[in-house]
């Protein structure tokens, strides 16, 4: 399954959601699987900083465009707790 994800994610990048992304790598921890995707995403998260405070939007990705694109920061609590998970250095298993 984790295959599968990484190939959607590969091939359609950009109209995946930082979430998913996010979502994937948090995943790929939990199963001890490493990613290609996993320098490429963390990096799209480092450049998504919400330039009204110190906290992650999705702004490179064409659902960033969307009318309800969860730029504030209490829309983007999910994403920031991902990214938590996703990037810290402890181990989930």
């Amino acid at each position: 399954m984790i295959l599968e994800l990484e190939k959607t994610i590969s091939k359609n990048f950009f109209d995946i959601s930082l979430d998913n992304k996010l979502e994937f790598i948090v995943c790929c921890k939990l199963c001890n699987y490493e990613t290609t995707l996993f320098d490429v995403i963390r990096s799209e998260a480092k450049n998504s900083i919400s330039s009204s405070g110190v906290f992650i939007v999705d702004k490179i990705n064409n659902s960033f465009l969307h009318p309800n694109g969860k730029i504030d920061f209490l829309n983007s609590e999910h994403r920031n707790t991902l990214y938590l998970m996703a990037f810290s250095d402890s181990n989930f298993n």
